[in-house]
């Protein structure tokens, strides 16, 4: 009976002549993957080296700041330090819109009630904006809901111009929102950013509430394109 041929090369059996590599070919792939790993270091060096560039890019695309025009009515979005309350009535007082709009839903505090909208609206009064000025958007949750409920609100009202404030790095989103919302409406939408009296886009890795409003915007970002709401 004969025994079946073993499948391992017995010890000290020579390499068949097609697995052979001729000494040539190993220092050339030795040598190329040296190239290839002095390349990447040279390239994370530069990259370290030149991240005040890279950085600052990053902030600086998320800010839209447009030269404001007259408008229907000037739409605050919720949220902020009240930054944007600010620049809204000083727009309204300028003579851009004869309305301003305030959103927000009820702020996630102790013992508060009231919407964003509603002490947003408080705020715009006492900043000079008549109260008969003032509507409020008192339901809406996200950027997203600004927009719809803001396009419903001016097709009510038949206005043709809205300029929509918010805080710097909020507005590259709030463009892309705002735009694919209003998309097929003949309305003239303008993206005013508040003064940066905080933010920064020079530096703002060495600052902690700069680096948190970045961050926390490129992940509102990736799940806005996720979920269909940018383009």
């Amino acid at each position: 009976m004969k025994t079946a041929p073993s499948r391992e090369s017995e010890p000290g059996a020579p390499v068949p002549r097609w697995l052979e590599r001729p000494r040539e070919y190993v220092h050339l792939r030795k040598a190329s993957l040296r190239r290839v790993g002095l390349a990447l270091l040279a390239l994370l060096a530069l990259a370290i080296a030149a991240h005040p560039l890279w950085l600052t890019a990053l902030a600086r695309f998320l800010v839209v700041d447009e030269p404001p025009r007259p408008a229907d009515a000037i739409l605050v979005l919720g949220g902020g330090s009240g930054e944007r309350e600010e620049w809204g009535a000083a727009l309204y007082l300028q003579g851009y819109a004869p309305l301003v709009i305030a959103s927000g839903e009820p702020p996630y505090a102790p013992g508060e009630r009231r919407s964003f909208a509603e002490i947003s609206a408080d705020y715009l009064a006492e900043l000079g904006v008549a109260p008969s000025a003032i509507l409020t958007m008192p339901e809406t949750t996200s950027t997203h809901d600004e927009a719809v409920q803001s396009r419903e609100l001016l097709r009510q009202r038949g206005g043709r111009a809205l300029i929509v404030i918010s805080d710097p790095f909020h507005m590259r989103r709030s463009a892309w929102t705002f735009r694919k919302a209003f998309r097929g409406e003949e309305v003239e939408l303008t993206f005013v950013a508040t003064p940066a009296t905080w933010f920064r886009v020079e530096r703002w890795w060495t600052r902690e509430r700069d680096m948190l409003a970045v961050a926390q915007e490129y992940e509102k970002l990736v799940f806005y394109l996720l979920s269909g709401k940018l383009f």
